[in-house]
This record gives C-alpha cells, sequence and structure tokens, in this order.
C-alpha cells in the first residue's frame, strides 16, 4: 500500500495572489480513486506545522506532498491564528518536520515556487525529492500532478513517473522545464565511486556505493569496466531484499565474483564492504546448490515481519502469518530438497543445520495455529539463523584474499 500524504496550505496575503488549490486537489483525489486499492491518500487543507507535527507523529508516510506558496527561504503555511501571511517555514524547520517519523517518506514533493532552494536540506531525511525551480504556475502544477500521480499509483517507480510526467507536458506544449528531480545520492556523489543497478524494472534503481573496494576492482583479474558491468545487471537478488536494513549480506555477481554489502536506509544508498572471487575449479553443482540456497535465505532475511516494531502483537498476526507461510514454502522448496544435494558435495558438516532449519519451520507453524505468537517469532529466528549456518557452511572456496 503506497501512503500519500497532500498538505495544502494557502494563506490570504495582499501580496500573493490565490491559487487554485482545490483542482489540483480534485485531480489528485480521482486519481487515487480509482487506485484506492493500492492508495491510500491523506490530505490537510489550510496546514499549519501543529497539523502536520500531529499527522507525522501518528502515522508514517511514502510521499510527502507541499502545496502552496513558497519563496527562496522556505514555504507558507497558515498561522494558528489564522493571520494574514502566514507562518513563513524554513527549509531546516522543513527538515526538523520530515525528521520526525521512525521511517521517513521516501518521496517530498514541493510545489511552490523556488522550493528547489529547500534541497540540501530535505535531501538528508528524503532519498528523492521534487521540486519547483522557478516561479511555476498553477495550471503546470495541475498538469503536473495528474501525469506524475497516473503513472506513481500505477506501480512505476519515481523516476519513471517523473519522466512520464515530462514527456506529457511536452506533448501539450505546457512549460515542464521548472521541474526537477534529485536524489540524495546524486546530490553527494563527489569523491565516490558508485554504481546504479536494477534488480527490478518495475521499481526505482539502486545506488551502490563501491568505495571500500574500488581500489580493489584491479585485482580480480576482469577489467573494471566488465565488474561495474556485473554489479549494475547481474546481481543475482531480489528488489526487495532492501527492504530491511542489513549488516553483512552476501550476494553473487555473475558465476564466480560475489560481494558483501551492507545498507541502512533501504532507498539510500547501498554500501559494498568485501568483494570476493570464487576458484575457477569451484563445481557447478556446489555453485548451484549454494547460490540457489543464498538467494533463498536473503529472501527470508527481509520478511515483513522482521521490519514491524512488535511482531509478536495480535495486530501483527496477518503478517505473521504470511511469514510462516513464506517460510513453510522455501522449506518446502529449497531446504528439504537440499539434503540429498548438500549430503553428495561432502557437506555433512551441514546436514544439522537444515534439519534445525525444518523442525523450526515446522515449530512456528505449530505454534502459529496455537495463537502462541511470540514462540512462532522465536522459531522463525531460530530457523534464520541456522539458515544462515548453512549458507557460510556451504560457502565456495575463494581463489585468493582480495585485500589491500
Amino acid at each position: 500500500m503506497l501512503r500519500v500524504l497532500i498538505i495544502f496550505s494557502d494563506p490570504p496575503s495582499p501580496d500573493r495572489k490565490r491559487l487554485r488549490l482545490d483542482k489540483e486537489d480534485r485531480t489528485i483525489s480521482d486519481i487515487a480513486r480509482r487506485f484506492s486499492a493500492s492508495v491510500a491518500l491523506e490530505k490537510q487543507q489550510a496546514s499549519r506545522i501543529e497539523d502536520i507535527h500531529t499527522l507525522l507523529i501518528e502515522k508514517t508516510y511514502d510521499v510527502i506532498q507541499f502545496s502552496g506558496h513558497g519563496d527562496p527561504r522556505g514555504l507558507y503555511l497558515e498561522k494558528s491564528d489564522l493571520e494574514s501571511d502566514g507562518d513563513l517555514v524554513s527549509s531546516k524547520r522543513l527538515q526538523s518536520l520530515m525528521s520526525i517519523p521512525e521511517f521517513p517518506p521516501r518521496l517530498v514533493v514541493l510545489l511552490s515556487c523556488y522550493s528547489n532552494e529547500s534541497l540540501i536540506q530535505l535531501s538528508q531525511t528524503a532519498p528523492f525529492v521534487i521540486s519547483a525551480v522557478d516561479n511555476v504556475d498553477d495550471a503546470c502544477c495541475v498538469e503536473f500532478v495528474g501525469a506524475f500521480y497516473e503513472r506513481l499509483f500505477a506501480g512505476f517507480s519515481i523516476k519513471n513517473s517523473f519522466q512520464h510526467s515530462l514527456y506529457v507536458m511536452k506533448a501539450k506544449g505546457i512549460p515542464c522545464e521548472s521541474f526537477r528531480l534529485d536524489r540524495r545520492v546524486l546530490l553527494h556523489k563527489d569523491g565516490r565511486q558508485m554504481v546504479e543497478t536494477f534488480p527490478d524494472p518495475h521499481r526505482d534503481s539502486i545506488w551502490v556505493d563501491l568505495s571500500q573496494v574500488s581500489h580493489l576492482l584491479n585485482k580480480l583479474g576482469y577489467p573494471e569496466e566488465e565488474i561495474l558491468h556485473l554489479i549494475s545487471k547481474k546481481l543475482s537478488i531480489h528488489r526487495w531484499i532492501f527492504d530491511i536494513p542489513r549488516e553483512r549480506c552476501i550476494i553473487p555477481i555473475g558465476r564466480l565474483l560475489f560481494g558483501e554489502f551492507a545498507w541502512e536506509d533501504p532507498h539510500d544508498l547501498v554500501f559494498c564492504t568485501r568483494i570476493m572471487k570464487l576458484k575457477a575449479d569451484v563445481s557447478a553443482k556446489h555453485w548451484e546448490v549454494w547460490h540457489r540456497l543464498l538467494v533463498a535465505y536473503n529472501d527470508l532475511a527481509s520478511s515483513e515481519y522482521r521490519a514491524v516494531p512488535n511482531p509478536a502483537g495480535e495486530e501483527s498476526r496477518a503478517t505473521l502469518n504470511r511469514a510462516v507461510n513464506l517460510f513453510a514454502h522455501y522449506n518446502k522448496r529449497y531446504i528439504l530438497p537440499a539434503r540429498e544435494d548438500v549430503a553428495a558435495l561432502g557437506f555433512a558438516d551441514c546436514l544439522p543445520y537444515i534439519e534445525f532449519v525444518i523442525t523450526h519451520c515446522e515449530q512456528a507453524v505449530d505454534q502459529f495455529s496455537l495463537e502462541r505468537y511470540p514462540q512462532v517469532v522465536k522459531a522463525l529466528e531460530e530457523a534464520l539463523t541456522n539458515f544462515h549456518e548453512l549458507v557460510d557452511g556451504l560457502l565456495p572456496p575463494e581463489a585468493v584474499k582480495i585485500v589491500d
């Protein structure tokens, strides 16, 4: 579910004309209505800073949009006493607001004049920021939000939706030069070596920071351009594993290369902390078994129950149920069939881990049927721990240690 908050504010002032925010409101609401199964839209009219503060304490949002008047110093909100001119909220104050939620928004949209002046501050709290460069009029804003949200609510990425909106406006002969999309990593990439990767064509790309390993790339026996291409195009990974912070995630890169990655903000930078090369004589079967189990482990380690505040609470029952079913499915599809393969490869010491994973997955199913949710979480975590030991135990040998 995409959670969207639109904040409207047009305080009266003798120096500013009133905005047609009603047209913008109607346009977004009509689109959201057609995608109500996947989009939750909230709106706050005549917004005061107290209103926004309350909303952001109570809920989290994926997209937050400000629509109203602005100038190079900030945005105008209503004053508590509804006096004229409104409350000019600086970009620093906006940043403080955006920092309130435990999970900050993925995208902030600033549809006010000169809102790009707030980029430096807001880029510290949201990985994507859409803003207006100069003085942008009502008609342009309405056309932009119509084309943008039509695409975004349909499930396309932020970047794709933004480009689509510009194409639509150009086709209609409407000026679109005032709108810009910035990514945090693009604003702060100087001095870093980064590569953009595309695990899912329907979602936004991910930027991998190679700064910690860039000086080692020429020791791998491949042209640097080929390694960068492999990282960009061939990561054996499902995009959703980035939805959970990880400290040490091993991801295959092609056939003999693999890397160790870490990330905190799932929508920001992913850091490559180590890069390794397997021995050339690793058997195809060994690679196949390890690779299959590694991808399965990464998927389960990113189960959504691990991201909720209280996975054992009654309010998380549906999430926990999905996790139990997912673990049971992976147990049947990947773990059980691996018994014979692991034994045939000569990794008898890894067989107990397989049995432990099987046992704990079955326990999770039993405990869920008894509605003993803390025990369910414990069983799932035990299954993950043993799954991790299994993957580590099957890790193919490295050709050389790539060190300084």
